[in-house]
């Protein structure tokens, strides 16, 4: 394969990647999340909650389908922006400290 065909094929998977990175970001900025008042009475309840947030901003921002490490980084920083939006939106301080003591640690980690 020439040396031109293969920087062709590079730049064209780079753009591509930066389309899905792109949308998935453009995706997190427009999703919403819902949840009742009852998913706030207990503990179970609570962690059941944390636990389908964290699954939502994954879906929404793709970190299930990201392959290359820049498209993982871009995914789990959407996922982390959407997640902190969306529990300062629920300003529950119980899930707030749930948050604080679980979910900052699995970021950092993931980082």
């Amino acid at each position: 394969m020439p040396l031109n065909s293969k920087i062709l094929k590079t730049v064209a998977i780079a753009a591509v990647s930066s389309v899905a990175i792109l949308g998935a970001a453009q995706a997190g900025e427009h999703a919403e999340f819902g949840y009742k008042q009852s998913e706030l009475q207990s503990t179970a309840s609570l962690s059941s909650l944390y636990k389908r947030i964290e699954n939502r901003a994954a879906s929404v921002c793709g970190a299930d389908d990201a392959r290359a490490l820049y498209a993982k980084q871009s995914a789990a920083l959407c996922e982390e922006t959407l997640v902190e939006d969306w529990i300062a939106g629920i300003n529950d301080s119980r899930l707030n400290r749930m948050h604080a003591q679980n979910g900052a640690s699995q970021f950092a980690s993931a980082k």
